[in-house]
């Protein structure tokens, strides 16, 4: 047997993959009902199924799961992301920022002249995006309960 392509697509042994996906529950620290982010989801599945996967989806607890409304970007609640990264950081390329920023509804990208440990190499500038962000999520969140 070849490790080469042990799972071929065919219908007598297609290529399989489960796709977990959260429960819906509310939040203990907002008390706001969270349930699975639609990009967690869309993305893995359409890849998935485009290189001939047949995607399944589950959850933990079974039964009936639900989108978290902050995942979709047309929300009332406007809900944002905030991705900061160093220019220069050596573990964590740029590239992988960029990627998750553009592929999360409402994020926000942030590339500082820092390296890894942009906190401690720029704090200045990382505190002032980090309390920008703080206040446009209150200022969103007191909208949404009004």
């Amino acid at each position: 047997m070849s490790h080469k392509d042990l799972n071929p697509v065919n219908r007598k042994n297609p290529k399989r993959v489960a796709i977990v996906i959260s429960n819906p529950v509310v939040s203990t620290t907002t008390g706001w009902p969270v349930g699975f982010w639609w990009a967690e989801l869309s993305h893995p599945y359409f890849r998935f199924t485009e290189l001939g996967y047949q995607a399944e989806i589950f959850s933990p607890e079974g039964g009936a799961c639900a989108a978290d409304a902050r995942s979709d970007p047309e929300d009332a609640s406007q809900w944002q992301a905030e991705d900061v990264t160093g220019a220069d950081d050596p573990f964590v390329p740029v590239s992988n920022a960029r990627y998750l920023a553009g592929r999360m509804p409402g994020s926000k990208l942030s590339i500082l002249d820092a390296g890894h440990f942009a906190w401690e190499q720029v704090p200045g500038q990382y505190a002032a995006i980090i309390a920008d962000w703080v206040a446009r999520a209150e200022t969103q969140a007191d909208a949404v309960a009004a």
